[in-house]
């Protein structure tokens, strides 16, 4: 069991106390934390560590300001961070864990050869599989500096392989600056201390996990291959649902 597993820092301090702690309120947190359990899997497999659970360790403080930055899933008047989706994001992989690799990750196997320096970016993918045939793929893009974006998404190619059907109905939600994000709604508000009741509903309507585009249905191959595109911006994390058509 890995206890405090995040990147958080001292919970009681906050972007107050230092303006680099911002990433506990914006979208780089759930990806860095969808990233991170990733390669606590692979690690586990390159060790034989046997990791069967990962915890965070987070608070709810009373009486902080909105989006104080502490080390805590939710901020003033209960509003859910989106650090919060990044477990529900995971939550939604399945029963077993199917061979996934990318050409632009950067491997476990690389990380004591870091020397102290940040890793690189990568793009990434975890991929599960349910007894019922349901696919579910996480794939994302970071990069260990939290103030670096990109000008343009970066087009991401994915090949899935053996599947048993043909007609498939295809999910997606992402976490990134627009989707799922509590905090750039707040922002977009003014970054309000005292805000209004219609502010707040609009706040909270933003908490959960979002989907990017409507479900679709996708067609496989007569071999059992599903090619699909999608971009990514940076930083940003998908998750890809197909579900055997009905």
């Amino acid at each position: 069991m890995i206890d405090e597993c995040d990147a958080g820092v001292p919970a009681h301090f906050s972007f107050y106390d230092n303006a680099n702690f911002r990433f506990q309120n914006t979208e780089y947190y759930p990806v860095f934390q969808v990233k991170l359990m990733k390669k606590l899997l692979d690690l586990s497999d390159l060790e034989s560590a046997n990791i069967q659970q990962a915890m965070s360790w987070a608070f709810y403080f009373e009486g902080e300001r909105y989006f104080e930055g502490t080390r805590a899933f939710l901020t003033a008047d209960r509003i859910e961070k989106p650090l919060l989706n990044a477990y529900r994001l995971l939550s939604h992989l399945g029963e077993t864990r199917v061979e996934a690799t990318s050409d632009v990750a950067h491997g476990v196997e690389l990380l004591d050869q870091a020397g102290g320096r940040a890793m690189p970016e990568e793009v990434d993918v975890l991929a599960s599989r349910d007894s019922d045939g349901r696919i579910v793929t996480a794939l994302w893009r970071h990069t260990d500096d939290q103030y670096r974006t990109a000008d343009a998404p970066t087009p991401v190619a994915l090949t899935v392989r053996g599947l048993e059907a043909v007609a498939y109905r295809l999910t997606h939600h992402r976490i990134d600056a627009e989707h799922s994000n509590s905090h750039t709604v707040w922002e977009s508000l003014g970054s309000p201390q005292v805000p209004s009741d219609e502010q707040l509903a609009q706040i909270h309507a933003r908490e959960g996990l979002e989907e990017l585009t409507a479900a679709v249905d996708v067609t496989a191959s007569a071999e059992g291959t599903l090619e699909l595109t999608l971009e990514l911006p940076l930083p940003s994390v998908s998750l890809l649902v197909l579900e055997e058509a009905r």
